[in-house]
């Protein structure tokens, strides 16, 4: 796929673009079939919510000629997005131990959300996009880190094959299953 080209997000056409993704992705805009054989993404965020995530820290994006096909945001851990799902999974990172610390004790940066156009999957994209995260992130957080749903199987797996540590499972409060997994760089 030559005519990809990863980079951080740099204007507010990128993160629109990065919304109708994120639209494509969500639960309601999926069968049940799809969600389990392609996954799907679990927050909602706004233009809002995007703008201010990156300008702490841009997400990392794939772009072909026809627009964004892959995002990785990123949430430093000192982020105060106001997003109260967001906020309930971050409080779970003061109970999740790693290395006989709470993973909060550390500086972190959290994986706010994944995606990758169902036409570009299973061609490296979503290791290529890893790829540039952990070398644009490694000399500044001790790890990434991220929560999925127990439902989202497809991403289980892709995070499993790219050497994320499952750390903790906890129910949310929507009687969601959620893990707590940890890339070491």
């Amino acid at each position: 796929m030559s005519d990809l080209h990863y980079k951080r997000v740099s204007e507010d056409s990128e993160l629109e673009e990065i919304l109708k993704l994120q639209k494509r992705n969500l639960p309601e805009a999926l069968t049940s079939k799809e969600m389990n054989s392609q996954g799907f993404v679990s927050l909602k965020y706004t233009f809002e919510n995007l703008k201010d995530l990156n300008l702490e820290e841009a997400a990392i994006i794939c772009k072909s000629d026809s627009g964004v096909v892959a995002y990785i945001l990123a949430i430093s851990k000192g982020s105060e997005i106001s997003m109260p799902s967001l906020e309930r999974l971050k409080a779970k990172l003061s109970k999740s131990l790693y290395k006989d610390k709470p993973i909060s004790a550390y500086n972190y940066v959290l994986i706010g959300q994944v995606c990758v156009d169902k036409n570009y999957r299973q061609q490296g994209v979503f290791k290529s996009c890893y790829e540039l995260y952990k070398h644009t992130f490694q000399n500044k957080y001790e790890f990434a880190v991220t929560f999925i749903s127990d439902r989202n199987h497809r991403s289980l797996q892709a995070h499993k094959k790219l050497g994320f540590q499952f750390i903790y499972k906890y129910k949310g409060n929507d009687n969601e299953v959620w893990n707590i997994a940890l890339l070491s760089w």
